[in-house]
């Protein structure tokens, strides 16, 4: 048995007992306003307040996902009615979630492998790929990453090692486009404060590989 309360939990009841087995609470200080169990995959799921959506295992006593569903203008208006989860249900592995206004299809992907490329020391504020194209070769490709640490890395896209990497020498950070991605354009432009540079190929970035053409 699952049951959710105003003091901001969600309780799971052994029902032969009566005894609470397990509580979850919300870590935004709201009170849980959906809930859903997913029979196929043994998983709990949750809505609140502010629009945040949560899968648990309940066996392992684990969230597994935390993701705020929203609309930006409900978010920017801090409108509770606007983001409160009405209700919560699966069917073909979809989640479909309803509120005031609205009513979404989610998809819901699992078991997806993924690896993590280490680097950086700063939060990565946009990515690029560069995709080999006409007579190029695989070897052009690349994964390019820009972070506050005043860096832009690329990136090997099949094992995400290392190729090369760009110091930013003003103290500003590397620029990017304005939808927050690098720009896509072969050989790939990096925005800097004064001029646009435009690097050829993984090498670093210098007289031999660049041109410089004002804004």
């Amino acid at each position: 048995l699952v049951s959710a309360s105003y003091d901001n939990t969600v309780r799971l009841f052994d029902t032969q007992t009566g005894t609470a087995v397990l509580t979850i609470e919300n870590m935004n200080k709201c009170r849980f306003s959906a809930l859903c169990w997913d029979a196929a995959h043994q998983e709990l799921l949750l809505g609140d307040e502010v629009g945040f959506v949560y899968l648990w295992n309940i066996a392992a006593e684990k969230c597994l996902k935390c993701e705020r569903l929203h609309e930006a203008g409900a978010v920017a208006t801090n409108n509770r009615a606007a983001l409160t989860i009405r209700d919560l249900s699966v069917s073909n592995g979809e989640l479909l979630v309803s509120r005031a206004a609205s009513c979404d299809y989610w998809l819901l992907v699992r078991d997806q492998k993924y690896s993590e490329a280490k680097g950086h020391t700063g939060a990565v504020i946009a990515l690029g790929v560069h995709e080999a194209k006409g007579e190029a070769s695989a070897e052009d490709e690349a994964v390019y990453s820009a972070s506050l640490d005043n860096t832009i890395r690329a990136w090997n896209p099949y094992d995400m090692s290392s190729l090369s990497v760009l110091q930013h020498g003003r103290g500003r950070r590397p620029g990017y486009g304005r939808a927050g991605h690098l720009r896509r354009h072969p050989p790939l432009c990096l925005r800097t404060a004064a001029t646009w540079a435009l690097a050829q190929g993984h090498g670093s970035l210098g007289p031999a590989g660049a041109a410089l053409e004002p804004l």
